[in-house]
């Protein structure tokens, strides 16, 4: 059967960007919100998906938001010889802040600016749009790491990526490296 004209016609065009923009503008306001318990930790917000990568179609896409700790991260030392993983352990300590901690405070503060519309996901928390917001997904991540080598904080080579665990907190549910797609089933909490 083939596809009407009026349906590619709509699939090319790209959907509503001042309304994916007031919604981004929105969400980030909340989540950048100074009284944010974890206002102090290091983080960083950017888009992802369509409306990051300008492809979205209208009428079919939510805004797709990442806000991954910084002040912690998670690695893979797998390709590290045993002096190397030495060197490693002795320059970093356990995070006293973790992907848990900041997932249950992301979600706390888009509950505190959008009530209801709040609800957190397997992977993301889904904000309801409403008459001037669209939809939009907010995946709480936290920096990762696959180390090739490291022989000292001044000498050390990673591919940097980031991983998020399921809604059950239990298994990391992810390993994305935009410049590599490796895919890893073991995070570490450093």
């Amino acid at each position: 059967m083939p596809i009407p004209e009026s349906q590619l016609e709509t699939w090319s065009h790209q959907g509503s960007v001042k309304q994916s923009s007031a919604t981004y503008a929105t969400v980030k306001g909340a989540l950048e919100a100074p009284d944010a318990s974890y206002a102090n930790q290091s983080h960083t917000r950017f888009l992802q998906g369509s409306y990051g990568n300008d492809t979205n179609i209208f009428a079919d896409s939510d805004v797709d938001v990442v806000m991954r700790l910084d002040s912690a991260f998670y690695h893979d030392l797998e390709d590290l010889a045993d002096d190397e993983k030495h060197a490693f352990k002795s320059n970093f300590s356990d995070a006293s802040y973790n992907h848990a901690d900041f997932k249950k405070d992301v979600t706390a503060q888009l509950r505190k600016a959008f009530g209801d519309a709040v609800k957190p996901g397997g992977k993301a928390i889904f904000v309801a749009g409403n008459g001037s917001r669209r939809d939009a997904d907010v995946l709480v991540a936290a920096q990762y790491r696959k180390y090739h080598s490291f022989k000292s904080m001044a000498d050390q080579n990673y591919v940097e990526g980031i991983c998020f665990w399921n809604a059950e907190g239990t298994l990391p549910f992810l390993n994305n490296f935009p410049h590599g797609h490796y895919q890893h089933d073991l995070c570490e909490a450093l």
